[in-house]
């Protein structure tokens, strides 16, 4: 998105400065068990997945929280954990 220099998206630099990033597929089972990995290293876990796809990857806050019960687990949604639209996928700078 936007300007780049030396292949580096300009924008990634205020997005993802201070963050760490991997990439894993939680299609997998071996994807969900790093996941949970990850999960058991962090404080606090933020998605913006639909619940349908947390629950079918067994990485929901049910899911989560019964093995990992001191982790903070921020869902961010388009429209809202309870609105008739919550499964509904959203799109855009959250």
């Amino acid at each position: 998105m936007g300007p780049a220099k030396d292949g580096i998206h300009l924008w990634w630099k205020v997005s993802g400065r201070n963050k760490r990033s991997i990439t894993l597929d939680a299609h997998s089972e071996y994807g969900q068990t790093l996941a949970k990995r990850l999960v058991r290293w962090a404080d606090v876990v933020i998605t913006s997945l639909r619940l349908p796809t947390l629950e079918a990857w067994n990485l929901d806050w049910p899911s989560i929280h019964k093995e990992i019960g001191r982790v903070i687990m921020l869902e961010v949604s388009r429209y809202g954990a309870k609105s008739s639209l919550a499964s509904a996928p959203g799109f855009g700078k959250m």
